[in-house]
């Protein structure tokens, strides 16, 4: 098989300035733009860049076989050890129920036991919650972040280093805060 010839911009470094150029073309209108929907469409437009770019730099830098080897981490969930599972499923719930027994025990009002009874009970919502936080948590940044930019970072630095200098990459990005 022949060498993949690649641009020079083609790096981390690169999928960064597109990742940030790109996102911000896309989020301008929404800041200059006046009505609420608008702005929405473009906010989450915008979001979903860093993927869009993991999987374009992803094409550009790796031939076939690294093409593969994304798409199998993607989507081959027989990769993950039945400890992460564990993680994977409680550490939500745990982390939530920790801070509302913290938040009641500084003063603050513990939620009301029906409604979450309520809320737990209409398997359609929890559906519909879990499939909303996997499509714009997890597929609108994570393939650029975690699928592409993480494995090159952690190449040069190794993972402690490169989880450091991702994390102020993926803060810009965070819609919840």
């Amino acid at each position: 098989m022949e060498k993949k010839i690649m641009p020079k911009w083609a790096n981390v470094w690169g999928f960064f300035a597109a990742t940030f150029v790109v996102a911000w073309l896309i989020w301008t209108p929404a800041i200059l733009w006046r009505g609420d929907e608008p702005n929405l469409l473009f906010v989450v437009l915008g979001t979903f860049v860093p993927s869009v770019m993991g999987i374009v730099f992803t094409y550009l830098t790796q031939d076939r076989a690294g093409w593969r080897d994304f798409w199998a981490r993607v989507i081959d969930v027989r990769r993950i050890g039945w400890r992460w599972w564990v993680v994977i499923v409680l550490v939500f719930p745990v982390v939530n129920a920790v801070a509302n027994v913290v938040y009641t025990f500084l003063g603050g009002t513990p939620p009301s036991l029906v409604g979450v009874g309520k809320n737990l009970a209409n398997p359609g919502l929890m559906f519909q919650l879990v499939l909303a936080n996997l499509i714009i948590s997890g597929f609108s940044e994570e393939l650029g972040w975690r699928g592409y930019a993480l494995d090159r970072l952690q190449q040069r630095w190794g993972a402690l280093a490169a989880s450091l200098i991702l994390v102020p990459f993926q803060d810009d990005f965070d819609m919840s805060g």
